[in-house]
């Protein structure tokens, strides 16, 4: 392929995936977070915290679960 083409083809590939993206709907977060537990990490970090969370994810014939422990960074005490 000579480099006028390569560029032709890419062109078309940029453009059908813009024509297709307008034309299908957008796919939202089908997922429904639960929070279990939230820390504040007091003096030991100022100003942080520690959150523990649950996301089910939908839909499923069985049901899909995932821990999600979230870490806030910034904090440097503890650290190893």
């Amino acid at each position: 392929m000579t480099q006028g083409r390569v560029v032709i083809v890419v062109a078309a590939a940029f453009v059908a995936g813009l024509v297709s993206a307008s034309l299908v709907p957008a796919v939202g977060a089908q997922g429904k977070v639960t929070e279990l537990k939230r820390v504040d990490l007091g003096s030991w970090c100022e100003g942080k915290e520690a959150v523990i969370s649950i996301e089910e994810i939908a839909p499923s014939t069985s049901r899909n679960t995932r821990i999600r422990p979230t870490r806030s960074p910034g904090c440097s005490k503890g650290r190893r």
